[in-house]
């Protein structure tokens, strides 16, 4: 009897155990900040790059230490090179100081290559397994070649787990459906920014768990 009370306990030790792991994969953000040079230009007191850093600094503070980021930016080298794209820090675990000193670096000087930047994104997380949120935050408009909606739009046809998400930074009326057409390829959201404030509770939107719905793709 005591033999069969004790594997009973060890049984339930293990139960126990088990239903304590995570289930869950941690979440994973790829983020695309524009470096081009009208991230120089102001919203009222502040350079759009002042506060995009500042905030973008904040926010990588506020992420679960179990996600996984990355960072890619573009037009921050070179001035008239639709090329002009990096990836500061793959997709992986985030290290904080480190992200953040990626951040402080990056100094706008030029072109806005969106459609390509977004590309890069996407060979980056293809082989995921588990959702990706890509979220780009772009003060301007293409000024490259490419569809970034329909490249958006393709990966999640062949089967790429991913929401995009477009934070417009100081975008006119006029020219924010280019932008509401990438995230709409991307089951995710347009969300205007004007100031620091607007712009730090659209990115921790963009942070939010996704809806189910957001990985059946289209």
């Amino acid at each position: 009897m005591a033999n069969r009370m004790l594997v009973f306990l060890i049984l339930l030790a293990l139960a126990n155990s088990s239903a304590a792991q995570p289930t869950s994969n941690p979440a994973q953000f790829l983020f695309i900040l524009d470096a081009s040079g009208s991230m120089w230009q102001k919203l009222g007191p502040d350079f759009k790059i002042s506060m995009a850093k500042s905030v973008m600094k904040d926010l990588t503070e506020k992420l679960p230490g179990s996600s996984r980021v990355g960072l890619i930016a573009y037009g921050h080298q070179r001035e008239d090179d639709c090329d002009d794209i990096q990836v500061l820090a793959p997709l992986g675990p985030l290290n904080k100081p480190a992200f953040i000193s990626q951040i402080e670096a990056i100094n706008p000087v030029g072109k806005t290559p969106i459609a390509k930047s977004l590309q890069q994104a996407l060979d980056l997380v293809k082989s995921q397994s588990a959702p990706v949120t890509i979220i780009l935050v772009s003060d301007g408009l293409e000024t490259c070649e490419g569809n970034a909606c329909n490249i958006v739009a393709s990966a999640r046809e062949q089967g790429v787990k991913i929401t995009v998400h477009v934070v417009g930074f100081g975008i006119a009326e006029k020219d924010i459906s280019a932008l509401e057409c990438i995230a709409q390829s991307g089951a995710g959201q347009y969300l205007p920014a004007f100031n620091a404030g607007e712009l730090t509770e659209a990115l921790q939107q963009t942070i939010q768990p996704p809806s189910p719905s957001a990985d059946t793709c289209l």
